[in-house]
């Protein structure tokens, strides 16, 4: 059994209809389907209703592509971060969600896209995302809705980060039922659905640090 620890409960929050990614629809003055990453599918909702998971996105990919770049130019190990690792802010638009999270997220991304580039492994940021957006709806949830949804799964991350699990034979659905059972909030449904898909994500990352977190950590002391 899976030991989960830090499950928050949701809170109250008004009612609002969903929106459509197949309709071209715009929230904060912004089109949505002009992002890549929000295309109108179970990944699309997943990203279009966790601003972290969609950081994440951002900053894997670009974590990868700046640990080819280190490998070509023979700089394998370097302490030196890039200033795009801090630099997620570039990468965001307000109908995103929250931009704290995003942020975070896309951090948390570099780290691993770095580090699964570096030490020659597989790009899987894709196939991981898959498997945890699986039985999604592709409608972003009502803004008031989508904060207990994006805050699960960020927690849900962080969770896992802390507890190591295995992610071998880890479903979302085992987790989520785990976090519904100590939650009786009414948004307990969408929390919990974030922190499930999130939970499993951080145990897909559970690893040894990458050269971009030792070096992190170097330039914080």
């Amino acid at each position: 059994m899976v030991g989960l620890a830090g499950v928050a409960c949701a809170q109250n929050a008004s009612s609002f209809t969903s929106l459509d990614l197949n309709a071209r629809r715009t929230t904060n003055n912004a089109p949505i389907i002009l992002e890549r990453h929000l295309q109108p599918n179970e990944v699309g909702g997943l990203y279009g209703n966790s601003a972290f998971a969609h950081g994440y996105r951002h900053g894997y990919d670009e974590g990868f592509h700046f640990a080819d770049l280190d490998i070509q130019m023979g700089r394998e190990g370097s302490a030196t971060i890039p200033k795009e690792y801090r630099d997620g802010a570039r990468h965001f638009k307000n109908f995103f969600g929250s931009k704290k999270l995003f942020e975070q997220g896309f951090q948390t991304g570099f780290r691993r896209g770095y580090g699964d580039g570096i030490s020659g492994g597989e790009y899987q940021i894709h196939r991981h995302v898959q498997s945890i957006a699986a039985g999604l709806s592709p409608d972003v949830l009502p803004a008031s809705r989508r904060n207990y949804f994006d805050d699960g799964f960020a927690s849900g991350y962080a969770t896992a980060q802390k507890n190591a699990p295995s992610s071998r034979g880890l479903r979302v659905d085992y987790v989520e039922q785990y976090c519904r059972s100590t939650s009786n909030q009414p948004y307990a449904l969408d929390y919990c659905s974030g922190f499930s898909r999130g939970y499993l994500l951080g145990a897909f990352d559970v690893s040894p640090s990458s050269p971009v977190e030792s070096a992190s950590s170097k330039n914080a002391r």
